[in-house]
């Protein structure tokens, strides 16, 4: 399994190459225990995660602050 993932208390980001299925590595995942569920919230080159909006750009990471709008 390729990729590269940061954790945050019960809150995953999974970062992997485009030849590889995000959702193939989720099955996995979710064979390890009953208890615990791995879900696909997003794909592509942008999500915000945290207090931190991230994209990816010609191979380059690149993160800045994220704030959701308060109601």
């Amino acid at each position: 399994m390729g990729g590269k993932y940061i954790r945050f208390v019960d809150d995953f980001l999974l970062m992997v190459p485009e030849f590889q299925s995000s959702q193939d590595i989720i099955n996995t995942l979710n064979t390890f225990d009953s208890e615990i569920k791995f879900i696909k919230e997003g794909e592509g080159n942008h999500i915000n995660y945290l207090q931190l909006s991230i994209s990816l750009n010609d191979g380059n990471v690149n993160l800045d602050w994220y704030r959701k709008e308060q109601s």
